[in-house]
């Protein structure tokens, strides 16, 4: 983790070889948030040095945390969106709410690196979406406007 360059690396699904790892920068009012549960992290999980996950879980009986499993992830999320008065969301919904803004404010080629897609075809439903989106503010506009 390189927190003064505010950057992350995500490890893709599938491998842990570096050329799975995709680069992941995070915004300055992050950083105070990410440093403070890295010291949680350490007090709470006895993170091994090993240990390359960021978000870490305690196994039954285990003195050491360990990489947290896809299910661990999206369940938590489904709890606290629950908590939040939002049962909807889901860890792809957010995904993709992410993936929709980003290529808002990026281009194509951006956004299919920042998501770790091997191909732009598969990236390209975020621009089809917000076509759509726009199409549709443009009509809403244009009726209120009459």
């Amino acid at each position: 983790m390189i927190l003064k360059k505010k950057l992350l690396y995500v490890y893709r699904k599938g491998s842990n070889d570096d050329t799975f790892k995709t680069p992941v920068f995070f915004r300055q009012d992050a950083l105070s948030n990410l440093e403070s549960y890295l010291q949680q992290r350490e007090i709470r999980y006895h993170a091994p040095k090993r240990e390359k996950a960021l978000f870490l879980a305690l196994a039954n009986g285990k003195k050491e945390g360990s990489r947290m499993t896809k299910r661990a992830v999206q369940e938590m999320v489904i709890k606290y969106a629950k908590r939040f008065g939002k049962p909807y969301l889901s860890v792809h919904k957010l995904r993709h709410s992410f993936a929709t803004d980003y290529y808002l404010s990026n281009d194509l080629y951006k956004t299919q690196e920042q998501l770790g897609h091997a191909s732009p075809e598969t990236t390209q439903i975020y621009a089809h979406l917000t076509d759509k989106t726009m199409e549709e503010a443009i009509d809403k506009r244009r009726s209120q406007e009459s």
